[in-house]
């Protein structure tokens, strides 16, 4: 998006200025045009070699708008800016800009234009046409939102500068320090309600980051807390803790990439090995315990006890019952995770490394297809 705004803007800087370029202007330009080139060559390279599946996406979002008529986007674009609730990912119940600002920015992209800033109006209205094009959900306007505060600024640079008398200017002021606090005030009154319970949008990934505290320190052989709670540091490992006897492998249901951050420390592969580096929530009940045989057959003790562990949920219930006749080698036991009023269920079963061949052995006759 930068890079096809800052081509754009120098087209019209170009237009505009035409008669005024100069050899060292025009020395100017190729220098940004290969910066510009030199910076996106990495983009540049992927969408030329794998156009496909860059445009995947997208293409099929667009391909949509298509098929449903502008006016279908026209209409998801104003309920996603004047609609409460909305169609938005992250704010349903709030909109992108608050009613109060629309006066304060209109004039300042008026301005911006007459002050010939058009980086600034592009980086400002060339994210919402592709939002129009590929549907107005409110995370993909998270770019323009810095210079819609930027063209907010033109306007209250534009009153600062009005000649008038002291009289008409403190109106001004008022009138101005009036609507931009008829929109900071409810939105802040929004953020602090949201603090009040973060697990009310489930997009904002609390549940995620708790359960990931709740399972490092389970791979980490600390007693878990609960509900987790947020430590200084705590991406790294736990300093003065001594090496757990067992290594754990983990099938969780939602967490990615934050449960991968929390444990990197402690050989997050291999602990999330066990679920093919995923959550098993988008995956289907077969590749879940294909990647669980997997796992098992292709671990190498290392002398320690192996945790295996399965957060409770209706897809993982077969898997779970073929693994608890196997509590003749193995100790089961049940762990669970409290946070904000949300209870989470895991299923563990630890080995001994006497028994981990026997685990292999057995594991191995298992079917490769659930029964």
């Amino acid at each position: 998006m930068y890079i096809f705004v800052l081509l754009l803007f120098g087209i019209i800087y170009a237009a505009v200025h035409w008669r005024g370029i100069t050899s060292n202007r025009m020395w100017a330009a190729g220098i940004i045009l290969y910066g510009c080139i030199a910076a996106g060559m990495p983009l540049l390279c992927y969408i030329a070699f794998t156009w496909e599946y860059y445009t995947l996406y997208e293409k099929g979002l667009v391909s949509e708008s298509l098929k449903t008529g502008l006016g279908y986007r026209a209409r998801q674009l104003y309920d996603c800016f004047f609609k409460v609730p909305g169609a938005r990912f992250f704010i349903p119940d709030a909109l992108p800009i608050p009613i109060p600002y629309y006066p304060i920015l209109l004039p300042g992209i008026v301005l911006a234009l007459w002050r010939k800033r058009f980086e600034i109006v592009l980086l400002a209205i060339v994210p919402v046409v592709g939002a129009f094009l590929a549907t107005a959900w409110d995370n993909r306007l998270l770019l323009p939102m810095p210079f819609w505060i930027i063209l907010m600024a033109f306007t209250f640079a534009a009153v600062l500068r009005v000649q008038a008398p002291v009289a008409i200017k403190v109106l001004l002021w008022v009138i101005m320090l009036g609507m931009a606090g008829a929109g900071l005030v409810p939105s802040v009154r929004y953020i602090h309600n949201q603090t009040k319970n973060p697990y009310n949008n489930f997009r904002f990934a609390q549940e995620e980051v708790a359960v990931s505290r709740f399972l490092r320190d389970v791979v980490a052989g600390r007693q878990p807390r609960n509900p987790p709670q947020i430590e200084r540091d705590e991406f790294n490992r736990i300093p003065g803790l001594p090496d757990p006897p067992y290594e754990t492998m983990i099938c969780q249901e939602r967490a990615y990439s934050i449960l991968h951050l929390f444990l990197h420390d402690y050989d997050h592969d291999k602990v999330l090995s066990f679920c093919a580096d995923l959550p098993f929530y988008p995956q289907t009940e077969q590749m879940v315990w294909t990647a669980n045989k997997k796992a098992i057959l292709n671990y190498h003790s290392k002398g320690k006890d192996l945790k295996l562990i399965w957060e409770r949920n209706p897809k993982v219930e077969r898997i779970i019952k073929m693994f608890e006749p196997l509590r003749d080698i193995g100790r089961e036991e049940s762990l669970t995770q409290y946070a904000w009023g949300k209870v989470r269920l895991f299923y563990v079963i630890t080995f001994q490394s006497k028994n981990l061949i026997q685990l292999q052995e057995r594991v191995f006759a298992m079917p490769d297809i659930l029964p």
